[in-house]
């Protein structure tokens, strides 16, 4: 029964520091466990936890579950969809309020090999709840230098629908990474 079970975990770290001036600080938990029903179907559950000095929200912590689709599944090409519903918890920065609403969660997530040892992504997350709506797209390229590490190109936009006045509501992020996979 082991092999029905998938599990992922992941994390990111952005610190910009500028003439000793900062102007990003986020970091990001993120897990996800996949229940295999067929070869192509699977049940999820999902958690996701953010931390961001510059946005109107202390945190965002969010807990889904649902079902799961493998659109297309070959050797070099996956397309995977989600969707569920969850629970949201966020704390605005100005007030210290905590808001907690009900969502609905939704991804789809494309990977391609162009090579062996390249592979290019894309991946997209909405979160909606009548709090607020958060989407993020990712779009990207990582390419192996070993079995263990891939250096990395990321283009990331993310937008909140519900911000104080005067802030973005969309947040542009392009990033070169150091990947690792165990």
């Amino acid at each position: 029964m082991i092999d029905r079970w998938t599990h992922k975990a992941g994390g990111s770290w952005l610190r910009t520091v500028n003439d000793d001036i900062t102007s990003a600080d986020r970091w990001e938990l993120r897990g996800e466990s996949d229940y295999k029903l067929t070869d192509r179907s699977f049940l999820f559950g999902s958690l996701r936890y953010e931390d961001d000095r510059f946005t109107d929200f202390s945190y965002q912590a969010t807990a889904a579950a649902g079902y799961g689709y493998h659109i297309i599944a070959t050797e070099q090409t996956k397309l995977d969809g989600r969707i569920g519903a969850g629970l949201r918890r966020t704390e605005l920065r100005l007030t210290g309020e905590t808001q907690e609403d009900a969502i609905l969660r939704g991804a789809v997530n494309y990977e391609h090999k162009l090579t062996d040892t390249t592979l290019i992504y894309e991946r997209f997350l909405v979160e909606s709840g009548s709090e607020n709506t958060y989407l993020q797209n990712q779009l990207g390229i990582e390419v192996k230098i070993s079995d263990k590490f891939a250096l990395g190109l990321d283009y990331a936009v993310r937008h909140n629908t519900d911000v104080l006045p005067g802030t973005e509501e969309t947040d542009q992020v392009f990033t070169a990474n150091l990947v690792y996979g165990f």
